[in-house]
């Protein structure tokens, strides 16, 4: 195995162990202020889906998706386990993160510096503090990652199939 494999694992190890330890805390209650906003929201959209096919959160301060990634954990998890479950979302997001950074830095520097940037953003106390919440920056870094992952992509590939359908051509 690559040295580069090793210590990328290595590093997304010490993320995942700060991302997921430690994600029961104050359960079952939610001692921060927005995951408790989300969450009602989350229960008012299921309930105007199930009321009258709205999709509608009738709440914008954090933008739809972040509610309609909770509609299908609320249909398989108990309202109990719902905060545990939406917690572990935002973990595994911020798991993704860690890697995404690695690839952007990878990309536009070079391994040592995807490696680097992995892992301060591994060990970033307020990023690892926020995936412990189901709260829209976990999210919102993960996705603006994402696009720019995608954008950088792009640019280096100039066919119509994958600026639709993020399909590379066989090389």
């Amino acid at each position: 195995m690559k040295r580069k494999h090793v210590l990328l694992s290595l590093i997304l190890l010490i993320a995942a162990f700060f991302r997921f330890y430690g994600l029961d805390w104050g359960l079952p209650f939610s001692l921060h202020i927005d995951e408790k906003n989300v969450l009602a929201v989350a229960e008012r959209l299921a309930a105007n889906i199930s009321r009258n096919g709205s999709l509608n959160p009738q709440f914008s301060a954090y933008g739809a998706l972040l509610f309609y990634l909770l509609l299908p954990l609320k249909l398989l998890l108990s309202p109990q386990n719902l905060l545990l479950g939406s917690r572990v979302i935002a973990a595994c997001m911020g798991l993704f993160t860690v890697y995404l950074v690695f690839k952007l830095g990878e990309k536009f520097q070079n391994t040592g510096v995807g490696l680097l940037a992995a892992l301060f953003t591994a060990i970033s106390v307020v990023l690892f503090r926020e995936s412990h919440f189901y709260t829209a920056e976990t999210p919102l870094l993960f996705f603006i990652l994402r696009s720019e992952e995608h954008t950088s992509e792009l640019q280096s590939h100039s066919f119509i199939s994958y600026a639709v359908f993020c399909l590379k051509k066989k090389k």
